[in-house]
């Protein structure tokens, strides 16, 4: 299937689900979010209180372009990224006891002088292939595609069952040599059930499964006698260092994958009290995966497990005038990743067999977040505050350690931001002007490389190998301090029953510290869409 195909079936969905919702709402300054839910109902992965949200068709569609421009990055971040998007999602009331939300998505774009990490989303991985020569830079390409479709209803009064599916596509290519094509599939189905005890009192429960494939194919078609090398980064930029050929991690012409899947159970309380609301959501999963083929013909490189634990609390407070909420959220992921030993035997048939036999702990990763916010808003203009505050915390910790036995490097990081947006809109004639100014401040500490070793190593030991550029790179830019202003500026106006709106978007990150002084990335982006 082409792109142009894929963006083509894109837009017929966003068409229909969009000729779906627009039935009910014309206001041309709508706040989407709120007027949907104060809750974390909207968000969850417990689709059975669905059937309960307060319209019966809403939606919005947008296209967009984002451009990000730096001259500070970490280690597997671009100089320049453009991206271009659609987006569309709607609700829509089958019935009184049935609801159904969809979403489609489209985006792509190209990175420049992008080098590091063969993975998309390396952060999360329990190991990353990465160059080890860090001015081998070169251009990437990335499409994605995702369709989320959602049914919450009313079986008996007061049980609510729901289902979720959420499927995503992401293809990537590096343009240069070392030259990989990453194909990614990542889907998550859920099943969940509620009850509502009263009209303020409702708790649910779901499981939800999760499976994520990235495959990876290394390949040359410059310079075929130039060697490359990469490292096996089990941590902190420590491990391995593999010569590219067709044996290694990155096997020459050929789709390696990282697979992934994760089971998880989810319990929410819902309590409304007056005009207050408290919504908690706590989610425990358990994950496990591995890099490699199964099978005697086959490598596998890696096995990995771990958990997550997930909680969001919000109160809510909503006034004839005012609306407010605060909300908490606690993201903890933890993982143990371990290296197969194995070796290549010739079988009974003269056929090549792998055999295993032992595996070594080579990687432990914990990744923490909490997160703090507050939101008021005054002053109601169909559906939207005509005044907003808002203040966030947000605190990331970072916990890993690479281990070559008896060899280790350990890295603790800890960064911080602070963050207040401040909002105004108001209208003139038949349009609705809106205003955010925000401003935020990072900052960061911890130990970058803590190298040791548990035992006096023997003569025959081997010896982990290092990439202190990139390590160099990526904790200058996670811990020095910043200031990030930016301005959000929309303009809405009627078309007949819709709203119709185009928004712009700038924010430029300034480091204020140690060398990352005088640097910047500068981010702008622009919007145009439909509410409806």
């Amino acid at each position: 299937m082409t792109k142009f195909l894929k963006i083509f079936i894109i837009v017929l969905s966003v068409m229909s689900v969009s000729s779906l919702a627009a039935q009910e709402k014309s206001n041309i300054a709508y706040d989407f979010d709120l007027a949907i839910d104060s809750t974390g109902w909207r968000y969850s992965n417990n689709a059975s209180q669905l059937y309960r949200m307060p319209v019966n068709a809403a939606g919005r569609a947008l296209v967009g372009y984002n451009q990000q421009n730096g001259n500070s990055l970490p280690y597997n971040r671009a100089e320049t990224t453009r991206d271009y998007m659609l987006f569309s999602e709607a609700y829509y009331r089958l019935s009184p006891a049935a609801m159904l939300y969809g979403q489609a998505s489209f985006s792509g774009g190209t990175e420049t002088n992008v080098v590091g990490s063969a993975f998309l989303n390396a952060q999360e991985m329990p190991f990353d292939i990465t160059f080890m020569d860090e001015t081998n830079t070169g251009d990437r390409k990335i499409e994605r595609y995702n369709i989320l479709g959602a049914i919450g209803y009313n079986v008996i009064k007061g049980l609510g069952i729901g289902a979720k599916f959420d499927y995503t596509a992401i293809n990537m290519a590096r343009t240069s040599d070392l030259r990989h094509t990453n194909k990614i599939l990542s889907m998550n189905a859920s099943g969940g059930l509620s009850y509502v005890f009263s009209k303020n009192f409702t708790l649910g429960a779901h499981y939800t499964y999760q499976r994520y494939i990235e495959s990876v194919n290394f390949n040359i078609y410059g310079t075929t006698d130039k060697q490359y090398f990469n490292l096996i980064n089990y941590g902190a930029f420590c491990g391995t260092q593999e010569l590219f050929d067709s044996n290694g991690y990155a096997r020459k012409g050929t789709n390696t994958p990282f697979v992934e899947n994760i089971h998880q159970a989810g319990f929410q309380l819902d309590w409304k009290i007056g005009s207050f609301r408290i919504f908690n959501e706590m989610m425990w999963a358990d994950l496990s995966g591995y890099y490699g083929k199964k099978g005697t013909s086959n490598v596998q490189f890696t096995t990995h497990s771990g958990n997550l634990f997930n909680e969001r609390l919000s109160l809510v407070y909503t006034g004839r005038r005012t609306y407010q909420s605060l909300t908490f959220g606690l993201r903890s992921r933890k993982l143990e990743n371990y290296e197969k030993l194995w070796r290549s035997e010739t079988g009974a048939n003269g056929n090549s067999v792998t055999k295993y036999y032992g595996q070594n702990l080579v990687g432990e990763k914990k990744l923490t977040t909490l997160d703090a916010q507050y939101f008021i808003g005054w002053g109601d203009i169909s559906n939207a505050p005509r005044w907003a505050l808002k203040i966030s915390s947000q605190m990331d910790e970072r916990d890993i350690t690479g281990v070559l036995y008896p060899y280790y490097r350990k890295q603790k990081l800890n960064m911080y931001q602070q963050r207040l947006d401040a909002m105004h809109q108001f209208n003139a004639g038949k349009f609705n002007l809106m205003f955010n100014v925000h401003a935020a401040y990072r900052t960061g500490s911890g130990d970058k490389a803590l190298d040791g070793v548990y035992v006096t190593p023997s003569s025959d030991a081997g010896s982990l190998r290092y990439q202190n550029e990139f390590l160099n790179r990526e904790y200058n830019y996670l811990t020095s301090d910043r200031f990030v202003p930016g301005v959000e500026m929309r303009v809405t106006f009627p078309v007949k029953s819709i709203g119709c709106f185009v928004q712009f978007d700038y924010e430029n990150e300034i480091f204020i510290s140690g060398n990352m002084s005088e640097k910047n990335i500068q981010n702008f982006g622009v919007r145009a869409g439909i509410n409806f």
